[in-house]
């Protein structure tokens, strides 16, 4: 039998922007980005399920577009979102690097 883990914490949209030139204030800046999913205990839930636990995520994402993705890239990855929660008055958290 496989072990079964909760993870309760963190679950956040990474965006990382990488400019094309120096950035120079004041102006505009072209940059390629790129968006991943983080946070701690997501994180944590992801290696452990690549360890072969079961796993689940305690957390909260928006009810936005970005915390539907966010919830579908879990499942996808076999870590259960039953109690992932949805909060309706605050987006899904982010970080963004530049």
């Amino acid at each position: 039998m496989r072990p079964f883990v909760t993870c309760f914490g963190a679950t956040n949209v990474d965006i990382r922007a990488r400019a094309h030139a120096p950035i120079i204030p004041g102006t505009s800046n072209p940059a390629e980005r790129t968006i991943s999913y983080g946070g701690v205990a997501r994180n944590a839930a992801l290696a452990l399920t690549r360890l072969g636990c079961r796993t689940s995520l305690v957390g909260r994402v928006g009810k936005d577009a970005e915390g539907r993705a966010m919830r579908a890239d879990l499942r996808q990855k076999n870590i259960e979102t039953n109690y992932l929660g949805r909060s309706t008055s605050s987006p899904t958290a982010t970080y963004t690097a530049l």
